[in-house]
């Protein structure tokens, strides 16, 4: 993994993959989105000193989707099951990227009920028409410009430890351990918060 886990389920939380597993909801929840959005154009431009709480989801797609890059791609390809897969078609849908077809290319078996998502983004990387979903292909292309008018912003997707750092947590671990048989949780606590873990929690 190149992210800390607790930190891409923070930022996916409010993207309601639930929502777009399927061609028919996915169209619908898109659809509403994006008219939301248009009507709303004046609010979005006002993010983050001014939020209304029927765009929440349109908000947390846009931070999603501004986040994304290949690592992230790569992270919920490969470690985060068929939920991770279909995260990553909408957020590639949205943001397509040349670099991230290969990811979906592999992981597209994964998701055995969610392979229209998956070709969808392909087809959204290529700039091709996805001639079986045209009228999802045509609605995500006016999200992403909805998505646009959205300021940025900055989110904090920690680096996983590396293989140095991992021996370094495990040895944490144990030193957390013996503290707590030793002295209790507020000396585990202590122990806890002057190592290396405070880095990854």
């Amino acid at each position: 993994m190149f992210y800390v886990e607790s930190d891409v389920l923070r930022l996916l939380h409010d993207v309601p993959y639930f929502r777009f597993m399927k061609a028919e909801s996915a169209l619908r929840f898109w659809t509403q989105l994006r008219d939301d959005g248009l009507e709303l154009t004046h609010i979005l431009h006002q993010f983050p000193s001014v939020k209304y709480q029927p765009l929440d989801m349109l908000y947390a797609c846009a931070r999603a989707a501004a986040s994304l890059d290949e690592e992230l791609i790569s992270d919920l390809t490969t470690d985060y099951s068929w939920q991770g897969v279909v995260h990553a078609s909408f957020l590639a849908a949205l943001q397509p990227h040349a670099a991230y077809s290969s990811y979906l290319r592999r992981a597209r078996d994964k998701a055995p009920h969610n392979e229209w998502i998956v070709d969808l983004a392909l087809c959204e990387i290529r700039g091709s028409l996805c001639e079986r979903h045209s009228e999802h292909q045509r609605v995500i292309r006016e999200l992403r410009e909805v998505i646009a008018n959205v300021p940025k912003q900055a989110t904090n997707l920690r680096r996983g430890p590396t293989a140095d750092e991992l021996l370094q947590l495990q040895s944490a671990t144990a030193a957390v351990a013996d503290a707590y048989r030793k002295g209790g949780a507020a000396q585990a606590r202590a122990v806890l918060n002057a190592s290396a873990w405070r880095t990854f929690l």
